[in-house]
């Protein structure tokens, strides 16, 4: 980080804002069926960051790398799989898959499992 010393964020709240963005920036789905998956597993990663963040408000004096580890721990169980992302349809497009084919959760071809 640079500026004025006085404006920068202290290293709890960096590491606050990355543990929720780590949360919550999960891969875009690749179809509208997809995003159905993807928004129930965000819901869910969105309530346990929201618990997170509300026991550091509600502390006096809170340890942030205790909410970290719990929170770490809580997104661990909602892991941002069982959809295909936008990002893995457009590479097996590019691998020669049809846009059907790409959306599959059953995909086959050169990019499966990426």
């Amino acid at each position: 980080m640079s500026g004025d010393p006085d404006n920068m964020l202290s290293n709890e709240t960096v590491k606050v804002v990355l543990a929720v963005l780590d949360g919550l920036a999960i891969p875009y789905a690749a179809t509208v069926a997809h995003d159905e998956t993807r928004t129930r597993i965000l819901r869910d990663r969105l309530t346990h960051v929201v618990v997170m963040l509300e026991g550091l408000l509600r502390s006096g004096r809170p340890n942030v790398d205790d909410a970290i580890s719990y929170l770490e721990e809580k997104l661990s169980e909602h892991q941002p799989i069982g959809y295909v992302t936008d990002q893995q349809a457009r590479r097996r497009c590019e691998a020669g898959a049809t846009w059907t084919d790409a959306v599959s959760l059953d995909y086959q071809g050169p990019e499966a499992g990426r």
